[in-house]
């Protein structure tokens, strides 16, 4: 009964989603795959034999086309969503080939813009899914991520990597949080951020942390010194983490990239990963690659991510399983007196 209630929800979705990019973009689902396909057939060596639409993917997206081949899998996909969103994710991809010892996110195969480049669309090898991620091997992925800031330099519209964190407009929690507290500098805009957001969140915070604690966790949080910067993924999560056919690790939704504190990538992972905070710290303490500040932050960060958007009917769960051993751990480091 759940599989068939959720395919009815799943065709209503997609019906509405169709409906959505037929008034807002003036086409239809048919031709869609017909501009993809054309182009795709261009730029990519594979025959395709046919394309799919599928009402999935995150928030930013608006579907995605599956493209097969003579294979009953499909070798790759589309995702269909904003011209900003669109162009950003093709830099990057566009952007590893010269400048990371490893290839991070999915082969790119190609990339346009519908008619009023509003509406765009990027094209990449078809990744599959992992059941169970290892923390260690998550760890490593993170680690490649720390490119030099001057190869970081193609990656900004600006041709400058400190301007990276200005291509994010902060009309989301989690954009808020990456401009503010990930690439902020901490001056009094970021602070009031910083404040109001745990105020908007007392009420899973209040048993834990006292007024001085707060006071303490806002000052803490802008580190001047000690803090590795580099590239920041902005969505680094379970679900933005696929494997290739050949087995090798790969992140996808690359439309929050920024430059800022790095640490926040494996905080926010670790925030949403079912293991213990004391698991992950200890793992990390473990490879020597992370300094103390980072460390620090790293505690603060996961409280942070960890309290971005609870329901209230699920706070007693959050308070007990993440936010008080996350404080208990921030005393015994120090972090908190």
């Amino acid at each position: 009964m759940n599989n068939i209630f959720r395919l009815l929800v799943n065709r209503y979705k997609s019906r509405g989603l169709r409906r959505y990019v037929a008034k807002h973009y003036g086409l239809s689902i048919s031709e869609i795959i017909d501009a993809v396909t054309v182009k795709l057939s261009r730029e990519c060596s594979e025959t395709i034999s046919r394309s799919e639409y599928r009402n999935l993917g995150g928030v930013n997206n608006m579907g995605i086309l599956l493209h097969y081949n003579s294979s009953e899998h499909p070798f790759a996909l589309t995702k269909l969503q904003s011209a900003v969103f669109a162009e950003r994710e093709w830099r990057f991809q566009r952007w590893q080939e010269d400048h990371c010892k490893s290839v991070l996110a999915p082969n790119a195969y190609a990339y346009g813009l519908f008619p009023g480049k509003v509406f765009g669309w990027v094209t990449s090898e078809c990744l599959l899914n992992i059941k169970a991620h290892e923390a260690e091997k998550i760890v490593s992925l993170y680690n490649l991520l720390d490119v030099d800031p001057d190869n970081l330099k193609s990656l900004s519209l600006s041709g400058s990597f400190d301007k990276l964190p200005d291509e994010i407009i902060p009309d989301t929690k989690i954009k808020s949080i990456l401009t503010y507290l990930v690439s902020g500098t901490g001056d009094d805009e970021c602070v009031r951020f910083m404040r109001q957001y745990l105020s908007d969140r007392n009420y899973l915070l209040r048993s834990l942390l006292s007024n001085d604690d707060v006071t303490n966790l806002i000052a803490g949080i802008f580190p001047t010194s000690g803090i590795t910067l580099g590239l920041v993924h902005g969505d680094f999560k379970h679900q933005n983490i696929m494997k290739s056919r050949t087995g090798e690790l790969k992140i996808i939704d690359l439309q929050y990239y920024t430059y800022g504190r790095r640490i926040w990538d494996i905080a926010f992972y670790a925030s949403k990963d079912n293991g213990s905070i004391y698991s992950w710290f200890n793992l990390l303490n473990e490879t020597g690659s992370v300094s103390r500040s980072d460390l620090e932050l790293f505690l603060m960060y996961y409280l942070v991510a960890a309290i971005i958007n609870v329901k209230k009917k699920r706070s007693r769960s959050v308070i007990e399983r993440k936010l008080r051993p996350c404080v208990e751990l921030m005393r015994m480091k120090g972090v908190l007196k």
